[in-house]
């Protein structure tokens, strides 16, 4: 179990649609021979997850510093640093159902927001780009934000102090790839996979992207996250 991840982040879909995306990047996943079906609770810090199958070596290269200049599958390690993948749905959290598959049930404790816990993060104003660090002066409105997001994301408007701009906290993302507010996300547990920024053009990075966009096209959010 590691404290490091990074999760690639759905900021523009719907609550109400996310259930059913996360479904079907479940299937991708499982059909990719990316993940093993079952869950296990023993895997991530935030409870059920799913286990990366060991053959499934298609992120090595996104690990780390310097992880491109890897001359050779021959020099990769035995296995993966990538220890579990999470699916994580806006007020909703995996159980084994009945039929022994995995389903989606309430959980109040999924907020939708992903974020450096270690350090601290700071986010961008869509507009113009200036940065609010949490927990410096003039962050207030941060706060304010982030309480409204989990009382209710679709009320959730943070105004810039620069700008004067106002747009929901899904539209706030980091430059420094800190935070994200969204309703689907994909946390990959062991490792900052920071070739998905590096490398945007990369054959790794369009796969990853892919599996967690499927048809949609849509470019998700990077978060890497110290826990």
């Amino acid at each position: 179990m590691g404290n490091r991840n990074t999760s690639l982040v759905d900021t523009d879909i719907s609550r109400v649609l996310a259930p059913k995306g996360a479904h079907g990047l479940y299937e991708r996943l499982v059909a990719g021979g990316v993940i093993f079906p079952e869950l296990r609770d023993d895997l991530s810090l935030t409870g059920a997850a799913f286990a990366l199958r060991d053959d499934f070596r298609c992120l090595d290269d996104l690990e780390g510093p310097g992880s491109s200049q890897r001359p050779s599958d021959s020099t990769k390690p035995k296995r993966t640093r990538i220890t579990a993948i999470d699916i994580s749905v806006t007020g909703y959290g995996w159980r084994t159902g009945s039929n022994g598959r995995p389903e989606l049930v309430v959980h109040s404790s999924n907020n939708g927001l992903f974020m450096n816990f270690d350090g601290g993060f700071t986010v961008n104003c869509p507009s113009c780009r200036s940065a609010v660090e949490l927990g410096t002066d003039g962050s207030e409105g941060l706060y304010d934000a982030l309480d409204a997001w989990c009382q209710d994301p679709d009320s959730s408007q943070l105004r810039c102090m620069s700008c004067n701009a106002s747009a929901p906290l899904s539209a706030w993302q980091s430059d420094n790839h800190e935070f994200a507010a969204g309703h689907l996300g994909l946390t990959l547990w062991g490792e900052h996979l920071l070739g998905v920024v590096e490398r945007p053009s990369g054959a790794s990075t369009k796969l990853l992207k892919s599996l967690f966009s499927g048809s949609d096209g849509g470019d998700p959010a990077v978060v890497f996250c110290n826990i």
